[in-house]
């Protein structure tokens, strides 16, 4: 059995996103995420989850790349 291997972002849990994987649909994931990350030199991609609106209907999320960690 072949494992895909994921990762959680700590503060969202409950979303366990696959690491490498452009397909990826976990939190945010789908909703133009993931992407490549911007980072140089970094071949991971950033993946997303919701983190909050205000009353203005404005969001935020969290954003987090598989390989290097950064949020982007």
């Amino acid at each position: 059995m072949n494992a895909t291997a994921t990762f959680d972002f700590g503060e969202m849990l409950g979303y366990e996103h696959r690491i490498g994987d452009p397909g990826c649909d976990a939190g945010w994931c789908g909703n133009g995420y993931p992407m490549a990350c911007d980072e140089e030199g970094c071949t991971g991609l950033v993946h997303a989850n919701f983190g909050d609106e205000n009353y203005d209907c404005d969001y935020w999320l969290y954003t987090k790349c598989d390989v290097c960690g950064q949020s982007q």
